[in-house]
C-alpha cells in the first residue's frame, strides 16, 4: 500500500487508475464497455442503467460512452440503505445500445481490463503472495 496523502492506495487501486486512464478506439472501448456492464445494467424504458459503488468506474463508463457512441450519460449518486452505507453510482443512457455491445467482436485486452476494473484484484507482483483475480457470477465467462 502506497500512502496518498492522508489516503492509501493499494496496488489494486493503482492498477485500476492506470487503466482507467488509457485511451481507447471504438471497438476497444465497446469491448472495455460491454465487460464493465456485465451484471450491473438494467433496461429502462428506452434506456439503460448501469449501477457500480466506484466513482472512478463510473467515470470510466461515461467516457467509454463518449468514446464508442458520441453519446452522453448521467450519473447520479446515493447511499445504499444497508448497514455498509456504501455510495452507489446510477449510469442513465437515453439510448439502449446492447444489441450493438452484443454484436461488437470483443478485444481481449479491453474486455480484460474492463472486468478488472469491475470485478478485479491482485496484490503486487514483488509481494510473497502474489496473485490476480477477477471474479464474475456469469456463466458466460
Amino acid at each position: 500500500m502506497l500512502e496518498n496523502g492522508d489516503v492509501v492506495v493499494t496496488y489494486t487501486q493503482e492498477i485500476k487508475k492506470e487503466l482507467s486512464e488509457c485511451v481507447l478506439s471504438v471497438g476497444q472501448a465497446k469491448s472495455q464497455l460491454k465487460s464493465l456492464m456485465e451484471n450491473r445494467t438494467e433496461v429502462r424504458g428506452n434506456g439503460l442503467e448501469v449501477k457500480c459503488e466506484s466513482l472512478m468506474v463510473a467515470d470510466r463508463i461515461s467516457y467509454l460512452f463518449a468514446c464508442a457512441y458520441d453519446m452522453s450519460v448521467e450519473i447520479n449518486v446515493y447511499k445504499r440503505p444497508n448497514l455498509r452505507k456504501n455510495n452507489v453510482f446510477s449510469i442513465y443512457s437515453s439510448a439502449n445500445i446492447l444489441d450493438d455491445l452484443r454484436s461488437t467482436e470483443i478485444d481481449g485486452d479491453s474486455f480484460l481490463a474492463g472486468a478488472f476494473m469491475a470485478y478485479g484484484s491482485c496484490n503486487s507482483p514483488e509481494s510473497s503472495s502474489s496473485h490476480m483475480e477477477i471474479a464474475n457470477s456469469s456463466s458466460r465467462y
